[in-house]
């Protein structure tokens, strides 16, 4: 074996070698995470090693000397172990290169594994993300609901106490008027000088912006207006004025409705009423809603109260309840007044007669006494 040979068998040696480095390190990258890849790796790295020391040993013979074919270094047992080392190199090599197919194909298992498992846990994480976002949905859909409900309970007890208020109110305006009434009719002395006070009394007290009375005409058998009052914030003298040129008879418009049935009459929209004669002066002035009383007891009739308001409003059975009763005590005072006219007038013409009379008169009791 000359030096030529020996220098050639070192550098393909070496070369050998490294790739063999080259090979085992491009392995335990591949089985760095997979522990199983990881022991195979290391069992054929000492394999590998085993081999690179019998290679290096031999080696070391032929390092420096060239060898001839009678050299006594071509002993038996040297051919053996340049055998033997090839032998090794060789079946190492095979082992490696059939050990490259294997990893590869555990990582694109577990390359595949890891995108499975990727995929697992990408729709399970949309799944979680989704089931959450359907729970919270759902709370907020539940959340909605009681918040919907408690809002519609707490409007409908806001009306309910809204319309407890307003009847409180109304109440208060009912006595209001009542009070007022009565104040007014003993504090007058006529029907005239009371009627005006207390048409201004109603209409400030339950919010009326007109308010006109109406006395039976015996002679011609109708109404005549006979006294108003209204708001000086509105303007209402056209339609007062107006309304003093008609006569009602019974049955026609307003007060001629309160007259034939006696009792308290309503008219929500009075511009919608086909039994309005003054509908085109009351749509002029503004006027809609309408009600009128009678001034009465046992069936005799004195007169009507009619009251006009710029808006449309609903009856109030209550308030004609109570304007019934007003009625009912105006006409009690208007007899009473009118009793009392009768007294003094006949009291002064008996004292007229008295003093016109020439002869005495002497009043006795019923035993003969004289008293005067």
């Amino acid at each position: 074996i000359g030096a030529g040979w020996t220098k050639m068998a070192i550098n393909d040696f070496n070369k050998a070698v490294e790739s063999g480095n080259n090979l085992l390190a491009r392995y335990r990258r591949l089985a760095e995470y997979n522990p199983e890849l990881s022991r195979r790796v290391t069992q054929l790295a000492e394999a590998y090693e085993d081999w690179l020391s019998a290679e290096r040993k031999l080696f070391d013979h032929f390092r420096d000397d060239s060898i001839s074919e009678d050299s006594p270094l071509l002993h038996a047992h040297i051919i053996k172990d340049l055998h033997a080392s090839s032998a090794g190199f060789l079946n190492t090599m095979d082992r490696l290169g059939e050990g490259e197919i294997p990893v590869h194909e555990d990582i694109d298992r577990g390359r595949r594994a890891n995108h499975i498992i990727i995929s697992l846990l990408g729709g399970l994480f949309i799944y979680l993300i989704s089931l959450l976002f359907l729970q919270q949905r759902t709370k907020n859909l539940e959340l909605e609901s009681q918040v919907e409900i408690r809002t519609y309970d707490l409007n409908e007890a806001n009306k309910s106490l809204q319309q407890e208020i307003a009847e409180h109110k109304l109440a208060e305006r009912r006595l209001l008027v009542q009070y007022a009434v009565s104040r007014i009719l003993i504090e007058s002395t006529t029907l005239n000088e009371a009627e005006p006070k207390i048409i201004q009394a109603v209409c400030e007290c339950v919010g009326w912006d007109i308010g006109l009375l109406w006395i039976v005409d015996h002679k011609d058998n109708v109404l005549r207006c006979v006294e108003h009052w209204y708001s000086p914030s509105v303007s209402l003298s056209e339609f007062e004025a107006i309304t003093r040129q008609f006569t009602f008879s019974k049955g026609v418009g307003l007060p001629g409705r309160v007259w034939a049935s006696g009792k308290p009459e309503w008219i929500v929209n009075v511009v919608k009423d086909t039994n309005f004669p003054r509908m085109s002066y009351a749509a002029k002035a503004g006027l809609h809603g309408a009600f009128g009383f009678p001034i009465a007891s046992g069936g005799e009739f004195l007169g009507v109260i009619e009251f006009f308001s710029r808006e449309i409003r609903r009856p109030d059975d209550e308030l004609l309840k109570m304007f019934t009763a007003i009625g009912n005590q105006i006409w009690q005072f208007t007899k009473r007044k009118h009793a009392e006219v009768e007294k003094e007038n006949s009291l002064s013409l008996l004292g007229a007669t008295l003093e016109s009379t020439a002869d005495g008169i002497l009043v006795v009791n019923n035993e003969g006494k004289i008293l005067s």
